[in-house]
C-alpha cells in the first residue's frame, strides 16, 4: 500500500511537470508566430535650440517674398526660382554680365528654401514679385554661364509688398516650428510704394493692373510723403486690427531645423475667414 502511495505520488509529480512544459512550448509559439505586437516606437530626436520669433520673420522677410503671391511651394517656377537667386545674389556677384551658375546653385542650396526641387533657366526680364516677361531674355544660361544678352534684367518694375505684418500664430513641435502671418499689402514701382491699403496681395496686384472692382480699404493723400503716410497707415491697421484681421489671408511657414540652420518644410496661404 505505501509503495502503491509513493508511485501515485511520482506518476502525478511527471503529469504535472509535462503540463508545465507543455504550457510553456504553448506560450512560446503564440508569442512567436500569433501574438500581434506593437512595433517599438522610434522616439524622433527633437531640436532643443530656442529660436526666437524674430529669427523667423527675418527669413520670411529677406527670403520668402517670392512665396507672397503663391498658394504654395508647388506654384514656383523654375523660371522664378532663377530670378529669386539672381536677385538675391546679384549685388555680390564680381560681374553681371558673365558669371558662373554656381552662384546661384549656391545660394539656394544655404538658403531656407533648399529643399524645393529646382532647375536653373535662362534669367527672364521681370517686372516684379517675380512675374516674366518669357520672351525676353536677359540673362542666358550655357554650359553652366551666364552671359548678358541685348535685352536688360527687371525692366518696368512693380512689385506688390506688406505694408503691415503681424505675427498670429507661433508653435513649436519637436524640431519644428509653425508661424502664421497676416498682411496688409501695398503696392509700388520705381518710385516707391504708394499710398493705398489693401486686404489681399491679389486685390494690390488687381489694382495695379487696372481692376475697377476693387479699392483700397484705407488710402493717404498721394502727396502725402511716404514716411508720414505709412505711419498714418500703421496707426489705423494699429487701432482697428480687431475688424481688419478677420479680412485678411494668412500666410502659414512650416519651418524644421536642419543642422542648426532654419529650413522651410512647407508653405500655406490660408484665405480670409478659415
Amino acid at each position: 500500500m505505501e509503495e502503491t502511495k509513493k508511485n501515485n505520488s511520482k506518476v502525478g509529480l511527471i503529469i504535472f511537470l509535462i503540463l508545465i512544459i507543455l504550457g510553456l512550448a504553448g506560450y512560446i509559439c503564440y508569442d512567436k508566430f500569433f501574438s500581434k505586437k506593437e512595433p517599438a516606437k522610434i522616439e524622433k530626436e527633437c531640436d532643443n535650440s530656442n529660436f526666437l520669433q524674430d529669427d523667423f520673420t527675418a527669413i520670411i522677410d529677406e527670403e520668402l517674398d517670392i512665396l507672397l503671391g503663391m498658394k504654395s511651394t508647388s506654384n514656383i517656377t523654375n523660371e522664378q526660382m532663377t530670378i529669386w537667386a539672381y536677385t538675391n545674389v546679384s549685388n555680390d556677384l564680381p560681374s553681371t554680365q558673365h558669371f558662373s551658375a554656381s552662384a546661384l546653385d549656391d545660394y539656394i542650396k544655404n538658403s531656407s528654401l533648399r529643399k524645393l526641387n529646382y532647375k536653373l533657366t535662362n534669367i527672364y526680364d521681370w517686372y516684379g514679385n517675380y512675374a516674366y516677361v518669357d520672351d525676353y531674355i536677359c540673362l542666358k544660361l550655357e554650359n553652366g554661364e551666364y552671359n548678358v544678352t541685348d535685352t536688360p534684367c527687371g525692366h518696368g518694375f512693380t512689385f506688390v509688398s506688406p505694408q503691415y505684418s503681424k505675427v498670429v500664430g507661433l508653435e513649436h513641435k519637436c524640431n519644428e516650428y509653425i508661424v502664421s502671418v497676416k498682411n496688409v499689402f501695398t503696392y509700388g514701382g520705381d518710385g516707391g510704394p504708394s499710398n493705398q491699403y489693401f486686404y489681399a496681395f491679389d486685390d494690390a496686384y488687381n489694382y495695379y493692373m487696372g481692376s475697377e472692382d476693387i479699392k483700397p480699404f484705407y488710402e493717404v493723400d498721394f502727396e502725402t510723403d511716404y514716411g508720414i503716410a505709412k505711419e498714418l497707415a500703421n496707426n489705423y491697421i494699429t487701432e482697428n486690427w480687431d475688424t481688419i484681421k478677420d479680412k485678411l489671408e494668412t500666410y502659414k511657414y512650416t519651418f524644421e531645423i536642419v543642422d542648426g540652420d532654419i529650413v522651410l518644410k512647407d508653405f500655406e496661404r490660408i484665405p480670409a475667414g478659415k
